[in-house]
């Protein structure tokens, strides 16, 4: 049971472990002085253990049902040796192994030779034996105040340092001393120890900023007052912990988070196809955590939406399976939510076109016919279905190696090919071998779906290859087929541009002048709504698209052009939208001062008869250094948070910056 730090008994008569007497640790420390160490052999034979042939300590388990009785008892079963493996703590720590047991038995810990805790004791063993007796004590004293509902929190207890050991403690001695305040006779709810796992499992400083362990006891005590919405406040608790660590949040917005949450919870229908509002924000919050806007969005832009069944959260409304399914990662769900919850700057903006290169499709449509076709597929040349399902990232990647696999199967170096294959299970660990290597299954008809749950696209006639080929097509995003957005004139300039590819040479061919007509409207569209929450998910893919058509007008000018594009007032808005969606922030002064240097360069160039090819090498180089500088900004910010380091590489390349910072290189 557990007490309040006052020393308050409650709910039964035992001490709250975290906070045991001095003569309860006297009387400990006296019977423990007094009793003599025993032998490991003395330790094993007590529990009746024995070493098999293989070394491993092993407990003969013979019970079975005893039909008179109705019980299960020794003796009644065939018997089988039963592994004790962590009983060779005690073998070859037994110092660790006195210490710990001691420790567990104060801290009314289970601490078993089979599972558990004295598992992890024993992995970190060697850096353990040293600890100092405050050190393990913090760890027992947690363990016994703790749930242990959650696989790896053992591991991670262990595996704390001293400092945030004690960290620990004192938060959530604090924690439950709080809640015991606000509860009735001060009785605590055993369900308190699911939440302190929770917090022992996500614990840092930046989450315990604030007030929030008094809104964490607020809620908690909420919780365990009224049955009807214990669990459901309980899930937006943890969701609010976990999210708000894992993305290095602040607590300080915790509070605000679960009052609103809260609200949710007080009428609580359904708003999609499987989820009440709670719970959508829930979701997001779990793996994205809590921004200064992130309620101020839900509450004003995603389910005002949602409830006008608007198109641009058709994901968040029919998707049920359309998350993502770790930390900071995202499926076209909380893609779509992340759009709605951005602002139009030019950090955030990049963000969201990284997340949008990331997620196989933003498309619903496409989403639902890749999980279909994903189910169908399943068995076939991939194992699981999971990683289509999932949209996680290399998902195209892989789909299109399993297809070069089996084109280049005959080849003279279809080993290099196999190599490819094996490299990518190895990377992302999707499950697609061995059964990608099954030439057969290609060919062979795969079985339609029900007619509840049937595809768009597909018929019964089909091979695993022809759905193969239709994944491939659907989960690369398509940045030569201009989007649809809510602006009609955008989408009107956007399709005018009409890209053609060189079948032989990939090249891609655009108009300059037409690209740079959509880019100056979609500037004159982030300058209108500069700062504005809310951005639709299709803006994000115009922007995309118009990003990659500004890079390849860019590839295809010739030298001459070059020598002449400052002058051009499209090359201008060109150079206005990259600072517009991939930069740290867009100050227009700040632009038009930057600008007007590049042009007197080129003025500069023009002064004599003859072009002064070093001033345009001057004038470009102007250029290269603020793009550089803009891309150094956002690199340098991915990296410094865990969730987003994986974009700060994918920043320098592919895109309208990556051209413009080549401009230099290609004039000197």
């Amino acid at each position: 049971m557990i007490e309040n730090t006052e020393g308050k008994v409650v709910d039964g008569g035992e001490k709250h472990p975290l906070e045991a007497t001095d003569s309860f640790e006297e009387h400990m420390r006296k019977d423990v002085e007094g009793r003599r160490k025993k032998t490991v052999e003395e330790k094993a034979k007590e529990k009746g253990y024995r070493k098999n042939e293989d070394g491993v300590w092993v407990e003969h388990n013979d019970y079975g049902f005893n039909e008179q009785t109705g019980c299960w008892e020794p003796g009644y079963g065939d018997g089988f040796d039963e592994p004790m493996e962590w009983f060779k703590l005690d073998e070859e720590y037994p110092d660790l192994a006195d210490r710990t047991e001691e420790l567990a038995e104060k801290y009314h810990v289970e601490y078993d030779d089979y599972s558990g805790l004295k598992k992890y004791v024993y992995k970190n063993a060697s850096n353990l034996e040293g600890a100092s007796d405050e050190h393990l004590k913090n760890i027992f004293r947690i363990a016994g105040t703790i749930s242990f509902s959650t696989s790896g929190t053992g591991e991670l207890l262990v595996g704390y340092d001293s400092d945030k050991l004690e960290a620990i403690c004192g938060s959530l001695n604090s924690f439950y001393s709080k809640v015991a305040d606000l509860m009735p006779e001060h009785k605590l709810d055993r369900r308190i120890m699911g939440i302190g796992e929770c917090l022992v499992r996500n614990y840092n400083d930046k989450l315990i900023e604030g007030d929030f362990l008094e809104s964490l006891a607020k809620y908690s005590a909420e919780a365990f007052s009224d049955k009807s919405k214990e669990y459901k406040i309980i899930q937006g608790l943890e969701s609010g912990i976990q999210g708000i660590s894992k993305n290095e949040d602040s607590g300080r917005l915790f509070d605000g988070y679960m009052n609103y949450y809260n609200e949710l919870v007080e009428s609580d229908d359904k708003i999609t196809k499987y989820d009440t509002k709670s719970a959508v924000l829930s979701i997001y919050v779990r793996n994205h955590g809590v921004k200064p806007s992130t309620i101020k969005g839900f509450k004003d832009i995603v389910f005002p939406l949602m409830e006008q069944k608007d198109n641009e959260v058709l994901p968040i409304i029919e998707g049920g399976n359309a998350y993502g399914t770790t930390i900071g990662m995202y499926g076209v769900a909380d893609y779509t939510e992340e759009c709605l919850l951005s602002s139009y700057n030019p950090g955030e903006i990049d963000r969201l076109i990284r997340i949008y290169h990331e997620i196989p499709t933003s498309d619903y449509k496409k989403f639902e016919q890749n999980r279909k076709d994903a189910a169908r597929l399943q068995g076939t040349i991939i194992g699981g279905r999971d990683f289509i399902h999932d949209e996680r990232p290399g998902t195209n990647e892989m789909l299109a190696a399993i297809k070069d696999y089996y084109n280049h199967r005959n080849s003279d170096d279809s080993a290099n090919y196999k190599l490819r294959l094996e490299e990518l299970e190895d990377k992302y660990h999707f499950g697609v071998l061995p059964y990608a290597f099954n030439i057969e299954a290609y060919e062979k008809p795969i079985k339609y779906m029900s007619e509840y749950n049937r595809a768009e696209e597909g018929n019964v006639n089909e091979t695993a290859l022809d759905i193969l080929n239709r994944l491939i097509e659907n989960t690369r995003p398509n940045l030569l087929e201009a989007p649809k957005t809510k602006s009609e004139e955008l989408n009107r300039l956007m399709e005018s541009i009409s890209p053609i590819v060189n079948e032989r040479t990939g090249e891609v061919l655009v108009d300059f002048d037409k690209v740079g007509t959509a880019v100056a409207k979609m500037n004159e569209i982030l300058l209108q709504n500069k700062e504005k929450q809310g951005i639709y998910p299709s803006t994000v893919s115009a922007i995309a698209f118009l990003d990659k058509m500004s890079a390849h007008a860019l590839r295809n000018s010739s030298r001459k052009d070059l020598q002449e594009l400052p002058f051009d007032p499209k090359f201008k808005e060109m150079v206005r939208f990259s600072q517009l969606t991939s930069s740290i922030e867009y100050n227009e002064n700040d632009f038009e001062n930057k600008y007007r240097q590049i042009v007197d360069k080129f003025s500069e160039a023009y002064g004599d008869d003859d072009v002064d090819s070093l001033k345009i090498v001057e004038g470009y180089q102007v250029l290269s250094q603020q793009i550089l500088k803009n891309v150094q900004g956002l690199s340098k910010n991915y990296a410094s948070k865990s969730v987003t380091a994986r974009f700060s590489d994918a920043v320098w390349s592919g895109n309208l910056s990556d051209e413009l910072i080549g401009l230099f290189d290609k004039m000197q």
